[in-house]
C-alpha cells in the first residue's frame, strides 16, 4: 500500500517491519546486558580469570583457574578448551 508523496505518511509495512526490528534488537540487547550483569554472581572468581565460552550455543562465564574436567567437556569445543583438556596447565607453587 503506497500513499502519494503529498500525504507524507509512512508506508504501514515499512513501519511495522521497523517496529519489529527495534523490538528484536531491544530484546537482544536486554539479554546481553543480563548476561554481563551475571558476572557479579560468580563467587570466588577473579574477573580477569573469567572468559566467555559457549555451552550448547549459549554464552556462559568460564573460570580458567577453578574448573573441572566435567566442566571442560560440557563446553562447546574451541582451541583454548581443546588445549586445556589435552595439555592441562601445570600447577603453580
Amino acid at each position: 500500500m503506497f500513499f502519494p508523496v503529498e500525504y507524507n505518511r509512512p508506508d504501514p509495512v515499512d513501519y511495522y517491519m521497523s517496529k519489529e526490528r527495534l523490538l528484536r534488537d531491544s530484546l537482544t540487547l536486554k539479554n546481553e546486558l543480563m548476561f554481563y550483569k551475571s558476572i557479579l554472581n560468580m563467587n570466588n572468581s577473579c574477573i580477569f580469570n573469567l572468559t566467555i565460552k559457549y555451552r550448547d550455543g549459549k554464552k556462559v562465564w568460564f573460570d580458567r583457574v577453578q574448573n573441572s574436567q566435567e566442566e571442560l567437556l560440557g563446553l562447546d569445543m574451541d582451541d583454548e578448551i581443546h588445549e586445556m583438556i589435552y595439555n592441562p596447565p601445570k600447577a603453580e607453587r
